[in-house]
């Protein structure tokens, strides 16, 4: 008899260690953040996710607004967050061979994109919302639960969908594909998503990291000191101590400049570009290269400490300007950035584009728009993005007044003409030719409320998830004002707008045509909503889908100034049920006539 209990005492302690064992070995590893995220191990306290933390059963990880994260499993599935995501990590088994056995991901809220690896057998990579459940058999899905409804994009491969109260109701979605799951009904009917609706999605979960890129045939590009006053000297690469410099000294890669106690300089680059420094400032050239053929470049400079201001000209979709100080890389994508680096602190200000911002010490990253500025600090945090004010931008046009004047400096030498010659030849996203650069007109002081935009910036602006200039919800209202529907609706600085419609109490008769208008009551804001499905008749089996088009003529025609277009998908719920008007919209918007 005591051998058998010892004998089951064993055995539940060996089942005891494995689960011990599993929980102690980490599924995967955040690899990629922006923003701020945090992550829960096991029910404990939340606290901030950093690069390379491990992932283990059980964890919750969380992204706020404007931010995202990205987890590597040890199968090589990916998962991706957008903002404002949850996602709980409730299964996930590989065995000795990096093949994937079974997983399962809790979605509560947000949405994510599923990178699956094809380590393992169909159907062991399961996401699951609160009411809907996918197991993922492709290679690239999107999953996204908002507003009690879950939506399914497959951009390729296949997944299988079911609502978790009617399981056996499962729809195959495949690439090219979405699905809505109302909450408490069967999943609809499949549909091709439109290129429009991925670059949306996309755009919530992409990368907006600097591009780490050496363009191909490589050529050393040159600075040249335009303006010098006061105490300023150059450490050049092969040197072996400090050289006082002036006006006309040419700057390669590898050589450092600092300036004094009265000390400031402006250096123009060969591509256009133009750094400022203020006194008690030091600027590194680490890599000045570009491509002879296309005229992309990479400028990555490094700054320890002062102030600096750096004025960008047009570039191509390769190219990279970066300046990276102890707690920072900081990088434009628009006409100007300001930096103020301290042992404490790195503040970014942007101006006539947005820029990014990366703490070296955590790996969280921040899209600052234009007119924006933000911080880095010593704990490796990043400050959520803020409009400057008219007080800060004064203050900057006062500390900067006088710094780009160019008297005495010379123009290009031949080798720097044909550095400028070749970014002309390269096409139309090429930098000003040779005969502008050092010209009055590209140096002159710009006031900071007088940037202008130029295209290439206008369009890199859509490249990226942006701030929202608009959120609220408009309503249905019906005979004797009852509220009955909501439209909750946001608009991007891109120029892109997306909404979910909630709307009940309407007759289930669908005639060929119909409408629905939104509107806030207070301060004339409204989208109408038209469209039919000619042909559906009294409503009375089961969910059918719609699809729609918004109006441009009544949409933010009023206090907002704003025209919307677009299109919508949902369902109408059967007679009698809740909601009967279900739906997601998107599309564009421009200013109002």
């Amino acid at each position: 008899m005591r051998t058998r209990v010892l004998t089951i005492a064993i055995f539940f302690l060996l089942i005891a260690w494995n689960g011990f064992c599993d929980n102690e070995n980490p599924v995967g590893t955040i690899t990629y953040l922006e923003g701020v995220s945090d992550i829960s191990h096991n029910g404990a306290s939340s606290a901030f996710a950093n690069i390379k933390d491990p992932v283990y059963l059980g964890d919750r990880i969380r992204t706020k607004s404007y931010s995202k994260a990205e987890i590597e499993f040890g199968d090589k599935s990916i998962l991706k967050l957008g903002p404002n995501t949850c996602v709980t990590i409730e299964e996930y088994k590989i065995d000795d061979k990096k093949t994937r056995e079974h997983s399962r991901i809790k979605l509560t809220r947000g949405k994510v994109e599923a990178v699956v690896s094809k380590t393992g057998k169909p159907d062991t990579f399961v996401i699951e919302t609160p009411n809907a459940t996918g197991s993922v058999k492709g290679s690239d899905i999107f999953v996204f639960y908002q507003g009690g409804k879950t939506g399914v994009l497959v951009k390729e491969g296949k997944i299988s969908v079911s609502n978790l109260s009617i399981p056996e109701k499962v729809v195959e979605t495949m690439t090219g594909e979405r699905v809505l799951v109302p909450f408490n009904a069967p999943p609809g009917e499949k549909q091709t998503f439109l290129d429009s609706e991925m670059k949306l999605h996309n755009r919530d979960v992409e990368r907006f990291l600097l591009k780490k890129w050496l363009p191909k045939g490589e050529a050393q590009m040159n600075g040249v000191v335009t303006m010098s006053a006061g105490t300023a000297r150059v450490y050049r690469k092969k040197s072996e101590d400090w050289q006082n410099t002036q006006q006309n000294d040419v700057l390669s890669e590898g050589d450092k400049i600092q300036t004094g106690e009265d000390g400031r300089i402006g250096i123009h680059l060969d591509n256009g570009n133009t750094v400022f420094l203020q006194s008690n400032t030091e600027l590194a050239f680490e890599t000045l290269r570009y491509d002879p053929s296309t005229g992309e470049y990479i400028n990555t400079l490094e700054s320890k400490y002062g102030k600096i201001k750096a004025i960008i000209e047009k570039r191509g979709k390769q190219s990279t300007f970066q300046i990276k100080t102890p707690l920072a890389i900081c990088g434009p994508r628009g006409t100007i950035m300001y930096l103020d680096t301290t042992p404490t602190s790195t503040q970014a200000f942007y101006e006539g584009g947005q820029g990014l911002m990366i703490s070296t010490i955590t790996g969280q990253t921040a899209e600052i728009g234009a007119g924006q500025n933000s911080s880095a600090d010593s704990s490796g945090a990043i400050s959520i993005p803020i409009d400057t004010t008219n007080e800060q931008r004064n203050n900057l046009n006062q500390s900067w007044s006088g710094t780009e004047a160019i008297d005495g400096y010379s123009a290009p030498t031949a080798s720097e003409g044909a550095f400028q010659q070749s970014l002309v030849s390269g096409g139309a996203q090429s930098v000003l030719p040779a005969s502008e650069v050092g010209s009055d007109t590209m140096l002159a002081s710009r006031p900071l409320d007088q940037v202008i935009f130029s295209e290439t910036f206008s369009s890199a602006t859509t490249a990226s998830s942006v701030t929202t200039i608009y959120s609220g919800t408009l309503s249905y209202m019906v005979g004797g004002g009852f509220n009955a529907g909501t439209l909750d609706i946001a608009l991007k600085s891109d120029g892109t707008w997306s909404g979910v419609i909630t709307a009940g109490t309407i007759n289930s008769n669908v005639s060929p045509s119909w409408s629905l208008t939104f509107k806030n009551y207070t301060t004339g804001d409204e989208v109408m909503v038209a469209g039919g499905n000619p042909g559906y008749a009294t409503n009375t089996n089961g969910p059918i889908d719609w699809s729609a088009t918004v109006q441009p003529a009544n949409s933010f025609a009023d206090s907002f100034d704003k025209q919307l277009s677009g299109s919508a998908i949902g369902q109408f719920a059967p007679s009698g049920a809740p909601n009967t008007y279900n739906g997601e919209m998107s599309g564009t918007w421009e200013n109002y006539p």
